[in-house]
C-alpha cells in the first residue's frame, strides 16, 4: 500500500476533502478502511491498479477484471 500512498492521498482529498495526513491519526482503522475500499473506480488509486496491471501483461483487462483487481489489492490492506 505505502507504493501507491500519494495516490490513496489525492483520492481521500478529491473524493471526501480530507487532508490525509492531517486526520490520519483522528480516524479509526476501520473509517480509514470504509473510506479506502470506497474511493472512486476513476480516480488515482484504481488508476494505479490499472497501471500495474498492463505493467504485468494484462492487456485488454475487462471492467470485471479491473475490479477484480481492485479487490485484491483491498483484500490485502485488510490484511494488514
Amino acid at each position: 500500500m505505502l507504493h501507491i500512498w500519494d495516490a490513496i492521498e489525492a483520492d481521500f482529498l478529491r473524493d471526501y476533502h480530507i487532508v490525509l495526513m492531517e486526520q490520519i491519526d483522528t480516524i479509526s482503522w476501520r473509517l480509514f478502511l470504509v473510506l479506502l475500499n470506497n474511493l472512486s473506480p476513476y480516480g488515482a488509486v484504481a488508476t494505479q491498479i490499472r497501471a500495474a496491471n498492463e505493467k504485468n501483461d494484462v492487456s485488454n483487462t475487462t471492467e470485471e477484471e479491473d475490479e477484480r483487481a481492485a479487490n485484491q489489492f483491498f483484500s490485502s490492506v485488510l490484511s494488514m
